[in-house]
């Protein structure tokens, strides 16, 4: 398992780390590493706070499922990047 320092240098290494941060602010750090779009179409959903360490990020969409998952949204892809949904609606 990753300590704590690892976790919070993991940029220095092209890792993503979130703790506690709320969905809006993950995905405006996701848009600048990755330089795509991304959109929420539900605002009810921008507010859940994540926790998120991956080392070794893949695509977008590989992050965007994992964070999916974890916070209940769905994706679609859309001419400039990608909008989020609640996946409840």
């Amino acid at each position: 398992a990753a300590t704590a320092p690892e976790k919070a240098t993991a940029w220095r290494r092209d890792g993503l780390a979130f703790r506690d941060l709320p969905l809006a602010h993950v995905l405006a750090e996701l848009e600048r590493r990755y330089a795509v779009h991304l959109r929420l179409d539900a605002t009810s959903i921008g507010s859940t706070a994540l926790v998120y360490y991956q080392p070794s990020p893949g695509p977008i969409t590989e992050v965007l499922d994992d964070l999916g998952r974890l916070s209940g949204f769905q994706y679609r892809a859309v001419s400039d990047g990608y909008v989020l949904f609640d996946r409840a609606e």
